[in-house]
């Protein structure tokens, strides 16, 4: 977790969840478990962005800078 939080804090505005597993090197499916708690905890918010195809991407940001230093 502490390897996820460390790669959110690096990121200025939105992210996906392939982007954090692309840089961690961990799989997209457990980066997602990780994010979902995050923001059921309300530490991250998600936003569904749309293209002209294919499913929409979930893109996170920081709710709380405050509660994600705490994790820390």
């Amino acid at each position: 977790m502490k390897k996820v939080l460390e790669a959110i804090q690096q990121h200025n505005g939105g992210f996906t969840t392939q982007q954090i597993a692309d840089k961690l090197d961990i799989s997209r499916i457990t980066i997602r478990k990780y994010l979902n708690h995050l923001v059921n905890i309300e530490v991250l918010s998600e936003d569904a962005e749309y293209y002209t195809s294919g499913r929409p991407v979930s893109v996170f940001t920081v709710e709380s800078e405050s509660r994600l230093e705490k994790l820390l």
